[in-house]
Formats: structure tokens, sequence, C-alpha cells
């Protein structure tokens, strides 16, 4: 049937209607005429407070996909990747770069418009979101899967279960996909099979590949059951543990012998000249994500980590790290941090860094300072975070393990009420608890970097009777192609 587009929603999705059913079309954008083929319909689902009307809102929702456009957007782009549409990497290719900011900053507007109206606060306040500086290779880590046949790609739109080989990302670094190929081929030539889940048989599971912006050093990481799984094979089968492995001493188990390491080292040493860590990780937990805890973590090349700058820092970046996927929009966030924090800063102040991570922002922030105290749920962050402080010689700073909400009150108690807060949550947000706690102590002003508008709508719900006021609200874009959007939010308590 032929539909008319008339708004994107929060996923990114085009929204049609006829009749009483509401379409969503993938790829489809507002302004635009296409002939979609229904996929799927079900009833639509309605939230309503007991004893209010039926919302006069679709009765059904229906998916489908386009088969054609009659009327196309001005704002249509080419998509650069042969990929997109397939590949559930990022699906906002088919528009121009300008629009995708003005629809990150109605995303936004959308999702706090109900508490800046609370706040009386005019929804102009969301400023133009920030452009990246760079549209295309602004990531600096991937993780892919390896499909049956050894290779490794990227999650096939809408399935867990099916991938897409890497061919080209361009989002990626030209390296870090390169690196992703060398290793696929290397498997192929040895018969090395990835897992298959319907099986439930393999050897490879996962690769990650990450490349610091600024030092270009290049980390590929890779994840496997241990070799064990291969012995079941015939000898003389391909993927026979033969010449060409590395070996680092005995185990019964022979966990300790990647098949032919020596052969992939080769390879990526000689078309990557930037590659600085080559790791391995025997995990025989069926957990389908990288996990390094628990896992037996070599060194095949070079060292355990990379290197980056940011800010004029250096931090040090193992393989479960976290750091922010755009370098250099990660400065942007930084930086308007600091400004935001700048304005109202003193000599004497007590700054506390909420899901500070590694550091990324306490670090920065610490000069002109008294004191920065971080809280950071994972221990592994924690010693990083006060490693790279001493790497960069601050010493104005504590770092402290434990959940934000239990361990906030034990910061205060030991070293005063904070005259500065800032959070970096994760996509759930603070949550009410931490929330109350930032109230009650009071401090002075309160930056807020969100990952995600609708639990930032929430927490500030929750922040602004405890009387704050926002100040300002700028979105920054840090991944381009995709409807992910930051939100840097300033707030200041009322006298």
């Amino acid at each position: 049937m032929t539909l008319t587009i008339t708004q994107l929603a929060p996923s990114g999705l085009g929204l049609g209607q006829r009749s009483e059913v509401c379409f969503l079309v993938p790829f489809a954008l507002p302004g635009e005429e296409v002939v979609a083929g229904v996929e799927r319909v079900s009833r639509a689902r309605h939230r309503r407070r007991s004893g209010q009307p039926r919302p006069a809102t679709p009765r059904w929702e229906a998916t489908a996909r386009v088969v054609s456009i009659v009327k196309s957007s001005p704002d249509r782009a080419v998509p650069a990747c042969r990929h997109f549409g397939s590949c559930g990497g990022c699906a906002w290719q088919h528009q121009a770069y300008r629009a995708q900011l003005e629809r990150k900053r109605a995303l936004v507007r959308s999702a706090l418009l109900q508490v800046l109206r609370e706040a009386t606060v005019p929804p102009d306040l969301v400023e133009p979101v920030i452009p990246s500086l760079a549209e295309w290779h602004y990531r600096n880590k991937l993780e892919l899967t390896f499909s049956p046949g050894g290779r490794p790609g990227f999650h096939r739109r809408g399935s867990f279960k099916s991938l897409i080989e890497v061919e080209e990302c361009h989002l990626a670094t030209p390296e870090m996909v390169k690196a992703a190929r060398v290793v696929g081929d290397w498997a192929v030539a040895h018969g090395l099979p990835g897992y298959d889940k319907a099986k439930n048989q393999g050897f490879l599971r996962h690769l990650v590949v990450r490349q610091a912006y600024h030092t270009e050093e290049l980390m590929v990481a890779l994840e496997t059951f241990p070799p064990s799984v291969l012995r079941s094979r015939e000898p003389g089968d391909p993927g026979e543990a033969g010449s060409g492995q590395a070996t680092a001493g005995g185990d019964d188990e022979g966990q300790s012998t990647l098949p032919f390491a020596g052969d992939l080292v080769e390879r990526l040493r000689a078309c990557l000249p930037q590659l600085t860590s080559l790791l391995w990780l025997s995990n025989p937990s069926p957990s389908d994500v990288v996990k390094v805890e628990g896992s037996r973590l070599q060194v095949l090349y070079g060292r355990e980590f990379i290197e980056e700058r940011l800010a004029g820092l250096t931090f040090r970046l193992e393989l479960p790290t976290f750091f922010q996927t755009n370098t250099r929009q990660a400065e942007t966030l930084l930086y308007l941090a600091r400004e935001a924090l700048a304005a109202d800063a003193r000599p004497t102040d007590l700054l506390f860094d909420l899901y500070c991570g590694v550091g990324t922002f306490g670090l920065a922030l610490a000069r002109g300072l008294r004191l920065v105290v971080g809280i950071e749920l994972v221990e592994s962050a924690v010693a990083a975070a006060s490693a790279n402080a001493a790497r960069n010689g601050i010493d104005n700073v504590v770092f402290l393990a434990g959940e934000v909400r239990r361990v906030f009150d034990q910061a205060v108690a030991r070293f005063g009420p904070p005259d500065l807060i800032l959070l970096d949550p994760p996509r759930a947000g603070a949550g009410s608890k931490v929330i109350r706690r930032l109230g009650r102590a009071e401090p002075r002003r309160i930056v807020y970097v969100s990952c995600n508008p609708h639990s930032l709508a929430a927490d500030l719900a929750e922040l602004l009777p405890a009387g704050y006021h926002i100040t300002r609200v700028q979105p920054v874009d840090l991944f381009p192609h995709t409807d992910h959007v930051e939100t840097v939010v300033t707030l200041t308590r009322s006298h």
C-alpha cells in the first residue's frame, strides 16, 4: 500500500498512519510517500490511568518495509556502506547529516519537554546539536562476532543469530577494518570454525579491535573457547592444532595454546605497522559477551594495553577499559563540562565525579580544585583511574570502588559535602536513590552528562524539586548515522 510518512519515532523509524493502523517503516523519512509491504500487525498498547477514556490513537500497529519511494525527501542521502539496511550497526545513513542533527535535537526536546515545562524553562533552551568533528571513521572500538565459517562480522538487523561478514565499515578506522579482515583470512586459511549457536559447537567467538586516535596504537583481541574443543577433530583435519602454534607453558586442558598464533602475528604485523597489542582470551563460559574476568588472557604480541591522549593527559586502555567511542567528541564533552564547572569553581572546592570510569573527566577537571573524588562500580576501572592519575602526576584525586548509591554517603562522611558534582551514568540513568542523595548534599552546581534523553528526563524530574534550575542543555553528537545523542545539562542551586 501507499503510505505518507509524517514523522520519525524515537527509534528513528518512519511513522505513517492509515485509518486505525500506525505503520512503523524503517529507512523512511518524514514527508516521503512510499509503497510499503506490511510484515506484521499487532494490537496497539496504550497506557492510561484508571478512569480515564482511551486516547484517540490507532488501535493497531504494523511494521512494514519500503518497497519503493514514490516521493523522496530532500533530506534523503545515498548510504555510503554496502551493508546498510542489513547490518544492525547504524540506521541513519539514508539521512543527510544536517537532517540527523536537527532530528537529534528534536529527540532531546521531546524527551525533556515535560520537565522543561514544569521548570518553566522554554524548550528553546535545548541548543542545536554540536556536530561530530568527523562524520565518518570516528569509532575507536569494534566488537565483532565470528560466523560459523570463521569470519568476523556484525549481527544482522533484528537478529542475534544471523551475521554479516565484514567487508567494510565506514564508522571505524580503515586499520580496524583491515585487522578484522586479516583475522578472518587467517581463520579460514587454517580451517578454524566460528561458534555456531544452533549446533552449539565451534572455536572462535568474538573479536575486539580498538585504535587510539591521537597515538594511532592498535589493539586486536581474540576470544575463543579453550583449544581443547578442537581435539575432537580427526588427525589431518584443517583445524587440527599443528605447526605454527604459539605455546605458553603446559596445561592439562590445552588452554595455553592458540592454534597458528605465530601466523596470525605475522599476518597482522605485515600489513598493520600500528599493531601494538595482540591479545587472546580463552573463555569456556557460554556467555555471549566478551568476558575478561575469569578468562585466560595472554599477550601474543606487544603489550597488554594501548595508550590514548585526551585533553593533554595520557590514558592507558586495556581490553575491558571503558572509554568514549568517539575520542575527539569525548574532548568536546570534556570542554563543555569544564566550561560549566569553571563558571562557579573555586580553589577550595570539592568535586564528586560519579560513574567516573577510568577518570577521564575527573583527572582533566582536577586542576584548580582542592580535591576530586571519583566513584565507580567496576574495580578494574578504579585501579586504572588511580594508575592514570599517577601517570599524569595528578595527586589531588581519590577514586572509590562501589555502587554510587552506596558509596556516596560514605564519601560525604569522609571528605565532606561536595561543592560541585559531575555525573555520567549509564543508559539507565542515575536513578532516584542517587538523585535524592545529590539533592541532600546541596552542591552549588551539577553537570549531568547523559547518553539517554529519556532517563535524563526522569532524573531531572527528581532533581529539580531539590532546589535546582536548569541553565543549559547542550546536545552533542558522538555517533553520526545512529539515533544516539549525548546531552550535557548544567544545573545550579537556587539561593
